[in-house]
């Protein structure tokens, strides 16, 4: 990760702007600053914290992020108006741990997280998990573990010895869930320290690409590593898996559904903001015009209920977590 492309979320930026508008059109945020639409940093007025709904998460990428999650922010707030919010806005953390002292400091009101996060975040700051959302399309996904055809590889157990390429530390299905399954089969890793290192003949040695999935696929498909893995989604991807990749391609392990992404409240915030943000998130695509503002929030077909079964699933997905709390917890590279 470049000095230029970490600086800008390592620290907050409370973004503040009318719906739909992109912080470009008046001034690229820095940090610390509080941007109005029409107002220049720093003329914010007499705006209270508790008149801002905060929508937060973990970026490396501020420009990548806000235009999708200020329009749904903004939208949340005008709906609250009877119960003092006046604006919505967008507070960027580094990483998780970052995070999780923003919800405890009150910074934050709301979170959506993929599930092994939204848990660190439940854990660490109390957070209280209020829908499930269907994040690109999908209530739910899984991660596969593959590797080329000829490389000798038919299962879990054959990847001692070898080298896994992984996405980056906060990855679920290209991380954090692919090291919970391999603890529970009792198999070793170790992570390497460059491409051409090799791991003892009983662990499975790692890598990090650190860059968009297509590079796990590439990884493999050049021999970089001898195994990756990732989310199903995107082994079915042309742009992250083409057809020339998969062609050659098999997967040797698929884990169980997980939820795609939970959506965390703070745990001291407002009840009534609380039940008003669950309605609204809830009917949010009967709206005809919440439709684009929905495809720019990583494409997100709707928000449900967690429902008896969806609890259980959540019970089972905590075990998981428990494998690799501490790996969650790791700052940011």
């Amino acid at each position: 990760m470049t000095s230029a492309r970490f600086g800008m979320a390592a620290l907050v930026f409370l973004c503040l702007l009318t719906r739909g508008a992109w912080a470009g059109e008046e001034t690229r945020p820095t940090p610390g600053e509080i941007l109005l639409k029409g107002l220049k940093p720093g003329q914010e007025g007499t705006l209270k914290r508790s008149e801002i709904l905060v929508l937060g998460r973990v970026s490396q990428g501020p420009t990548k992020h806000y235009p999708g999650m200020v329009p749904l922010a903004e939208y949340a707030a005008s709906r609250m108006r009877d119960l003092g919010i006046r604006r919505g806005g967008v507070l960027l953390a580094r990483d998780n741990a970052e995070l999780v002292r923003y919800l405890k400091e009150g910074k934050v009101d709301w979170v959506s997280e993929t599930p092994f996060s939204a848990l660190y975040y439940q854990e660490a700051a109390g957070g209280d998990v209020l829908l499930l959302r269907w994040k690109k399309g999908v209530a739910r996904y899984r991660t596969v573990f593959f590797t080329k055809k000829d490389s000798g590889i038919h299962s879990l157990d054959d990847l001692r010895g070898r080298v896994l390429a992984f996405n980056d530390l906060g990855s679920t299905t290209s991380f954090l869930f692919p090291v919970a399954i391999l603890k529970q089969k009792e198999i070793g890793l170790v992570r390497l320290k460059s491409r051409g290192d090799r791991p003892p003949p009983d662990q499975v040695g790692y890598l990090f690409t650190h860059g968009d999935e297509v590079t796990v696929s590439t990884w493999v498909h050049r021999g970089l590593a001898d195994a990756g893995a990732f989310s199903d989604l995107d082994w079915n991807s042309e742009q992250t898996t083409p057809t020339s990749f998969r062609d050659n391609f098999k997967i040797i392990y698929q884990s169980p559904l997980i939820p795609r992404a939970l959506e965390i409240t703070r745990k001291d915030l407002d009840p009534r903001i609380r039940d008003r943000l669950k309605q609204i998130l809830l009917h949010l695509h009967e709206d005809p015009q919440a439709a684009s503002m929905l495809e720019d929030y990583s494409r997100t077909l709707k928000f449900d209920r967690v429902d008896k079964n969806m609890a259980k699933e959540l019970d089972n997905l905590r075990e998981w977590y428990q494998r690799v709390r501490m790996e969650v917890a790791v700052p940011a590279e």
